[in-house]
């Protein structure tokens, strides 16, 4: 979405197609829009990173645990 919408925008500026508001209002919608999903995109992996660096950090805890009991 992001790259169709810098297609048009550049096709716009160079005056290959022609700019009208509402082609141009689309392309930056489409802009705007392409930016917050590759930011959800971002703060979805960091947290599935997270939960499972700390999943591994619980069974790390776990062992030591069972340890001392022994």
């Amino acid at each position: 979405m992001l790259a169709i919408s810098w297609i048009v925008i550049f096709l716009m500026a160079i005056k290959i197609i022609p700019a009208s508001f509402t082609l141009s209002f689309v392309a930056y919608g489409a802009s705007v829009a392409g930016l917050f999903l590759g930011l959800k995109g971002i703060m979805e992996y960091i947290r599935i990173q997270r939960s499972s660096e700390k999943k591994e950090d619980d069974k790390k805890k776990e062992g030591k645990f069972e340890d001392w009991y022994k």
